[in-house]
């Protein structure tokens, strides 16, 4: 039996964030609910705003295989969500990326397979939105160097991914530093700043898609884009306590 969804009280912050910020980032303490808020935005984004192109999540595999569907299942709001795993053996992924779904999940190892699968279909990539769970996975990426998984994503996190949302995983031993290679996925290489740079670094971007008007505008009265002065991009909230939510910084 499905359950009703209560947001946190930073819920609201979080999905206006990723609605205005083409290429956003999550940072939260695990267990605070970060999937469940990026499944809800998900859902507005397919199911009442209209994307018509799906989202791909990549993820560790058990989270891939189990997470994403079970918390589809689990929430009363996300019934007309449809999450299909892209795992097991090549004709099981085959099968499973023919189906018509808004969200399909994998697994890391299989960012090179799905870039040749697609190409031996002559098939475009089709995933105008892109969720990186735990993404220090892409630790690899370098401008010029780097791993096979890191450098097929990068062929088509540039171009033609519109929108790229990025979810670390715990805080990394090695600190920061360990974090920069799989930030430049979300930022073209740009240093990431704080909600208000990266709004303002996104406004100015060319290959952005247009950020458009949020339906969480009215958590703060300064997300708004109508708020802003002309040619200036949206001011982003803050939260109202650091403890409960971390902005990337």
């Amino acid at each position: 039996m499905r359950k009703r969804y209560i947001p946190r009280p930073f819920a609201g912050l979080a999905m206006a964030h990723m609605s205005l910020v083409p290429r956003s980032a999550l940072w939260a303490k695990p267990g605070m609910g970060k999937t469940s808020i990026t499944m809800t935005f998900l859902d507005h984004l397919h199911n009442i705003v209209g994307e018509d192109a799906p989202t791909l999540v990549l993820a560790p595999l058990r989270v891939a295989r189990d997470t994403w569907a079970n918390e589809a299942n689990k929430w009363q709001h996300l019934s007309d969500l449809e999450v299909v795993p892209i795992v097991g053996d090549a004709k099981q992924r085959a099968a499973a990326l023919r189906r018509d779904a808004q969200v399909f999940t994998t697994n890391y190892e299989n960012i090179v397979w799905l870039r040749e699968h697609l190409k031996e279909q002559r098939r475009a990539w089709p995933f105008r939105t892109v969720v990186a769970d735990e993404s220090t996975k892409l630790k690899g990426f370098r401008l010029r160097q780097g791993g096979q998984r890191a450098q097929a994503l990068a062929g088509v996190a540039h171009r033609g991914v519109p929108r790229w949302v990025r979810r670390p995983g715990p805080p990394a031993s090695a600190g920061l530093g360990a974090r920069q290679p799989a930030t430049a996925s979300r930022t073209y290489g740009a240093r990431p700043g704080s909600w208000t740079q990266a709004s303002a670094w996104a406004a100015r971007s060319p290959r952005s898609a247009s950020a458009g008007s949020s339906p969480w505008s009215t958590v703060h009265p300064t997300t708004s884009p109508s708020s802003s002065t002309s040619g200036a991009p949206p001011r982003m909230p803050r939260p109202r306590s650091t403890s409960a939510w971390q902005t990337c910084a």
